[in-house]
């Protein structure tokens, strides 16, 4: 696939002897230059090295560049300390003894995805964008590799995809209980409170135009309910009022029952 980024370098480094082979994948995946040094003013950087994949941007250094490991602190301490009566879960509808099948149409770096996961749901996660899929398929490749994530990862699958067009494409039997949406939102100036992750996904991203209709397809194919993650106080997601509203102090979980049960 041709990625298409305004007035950037975009290439792929190998930082090591070792990763040519990887880089030479990538670069034949992606359509994309194999560069021997990191030094363009305006560049994003696919950076392979012995630890896996990761996001390098210029403009955001001194950044390292950014991975998806699901075996990392923080993926362990929503793992073991967030449990079902947790927002997302109830939004979900997870019960005991009910763990819904879920699509995932805006997975991103798949942090939702994995908890849902973990918490015992078989999840699909769909990412449009070719470097944030990437970022995701050599997380999910790595963390096959650990034996205490092996059950998790069982249940989580990627695809590269337009998260519309794989929507229209479900046939019945194919259809999920749920389907998940966490759409990207404008930004407010990059600051220090500003996660390093959203940082990256932000300025990757930023040229992308929204996905049009990405609910009221959703809301068709969906066997049980559609739940979209927003900003506490943004706008319904296309207008469309949901059933009952689930919320933290940051953000809410809008929960719409799916056309399919009503």
């Amino acid at each position: 696939m041709i990625i298409t980024q305004q007035q950037q370098t975009l290439a792929i480094y190998a930082a090591s002897f070792s990763q040519q082979k990887r880089a030479a994948e990538l670069s034949h995946q992606l359509h994309l230059p194999i560069v021997d040094h990191m030094d363009a003013q305006d560049a994003v950087y696919l950076v392979c090295d012995e630890s896996g994949i990761g996001l390098s941007i210029s403009a955001l250094a001194p950044m390292k560049p950014l991975q998806v490991d699901f075996a990392s602190d923080a993926f362990s301490w929503r793992r073991k300390t967030h449990g079902k009566n947790q927002p997302i879960a109830r939004a979900i509808g997870i019960k005991p003894a009910y763990y819904p099948t879920i699509l995932d149409i805006t997975a991103g770096l798949g942090r939702d995805g994995f908890l849902l996961a973990a918490l015992g749901c078989t999840v699909t996660l769909v990412e449009r964008h070719p470097l944030i899929f990437t970022l995701l398929n050599d997380g999910l490749q790595r963390a096959l590799l650990q034996p205490e994530l092996a059950d998790i990862m069982a249940r989580m699958h990627c695809v590269q995809d337009d998260g519309a067009d794989y929507l229209r494409a479900l046939s019945p039997s194919e259809q999920p209980d749920v389907i998940y949406l966490d759409p990207m939102f404008p930004t407010k100036q990059k600051n220090a409170l500003v996660k390093k992750d959203m940082q990256v996904l932000h300025y990757v991203l930023q040229d992308e135009a929204p996905a049009q209709d990405l609910l009221a397809v959703a809301l068709q194919k969906a066997n049980k309910r559609v739940v979209v993650k927003r900003p506490l106080h943004a706008p319904f997601l296309e207008g469309i009022e949901p059933h009952h509203t689930i919320k933290t102090p940051q953000m809410r979980f809008d929960v719409y029952i799916s056309q399919l049960t009503r």
